[in-house]
């Protein structure tokens, strides 16, 4: 479905229409207000958050599956970035470093490049009820 927006890249009103198809089984929203709290907090209740960012070089869309803390802080957010090879043992390959600060980083095993938070779109399975149920 999402093949036409391979190397164009999408919106997030495009993702949102991506899982249309699905909207009895996922709640996907845009999270626009504290998007660094409520990201950290979206992963942290085992939802799972589509981050887009921008480098020098391209915009880009990840996948968020978990946080990593420094000093008790979210320091970094545990993606998986299709652009990179898989890292054995790991359930991610990258990382977005300095989360919720000016510093951020697409940090991988190749490289380590400066970046700027685009949007993030939040995704999660839901009950028969409407309710959110936890990714496991």
């Amino acid at each position: 479905m999402g093949q036409a927006l391979y190397f164009s890249g999408c919106s997030s009103a495009a993702i949102r229409e991506q899982f249309a198809p699905f909207s009895e089984q996922l709640q996907c929203r845009q999270l626009r207000r504290n998007v660094e709290a409520r990201t950290v907090a979206a992963l942290e209740s085992d939802h799972v958050c589509l981050v887009r960012f921008t480098s020098p070089s391209y915009s880009h869309w990840v996948l968020a599956v978990g946080v990593m803390y420094a000093d008790g802080k979210p320091h970094s957010l545990l993606v998986l970035d299709p652009l990179m090879d898989g890292v054995p043992l790991t359930p991610w390959n990258a990382l977005l470093e300095h989360w919720g600060s000016k510093k951020l980083r697409n940090t991988n095993a190749r490289w380590s490049e400066k970046a700027s938070l685009d949007k993030v779109v939040q995704v999660g399975l839901r009950s028969r009820r409407g309710t959110t149920l936890a990714l496991a």
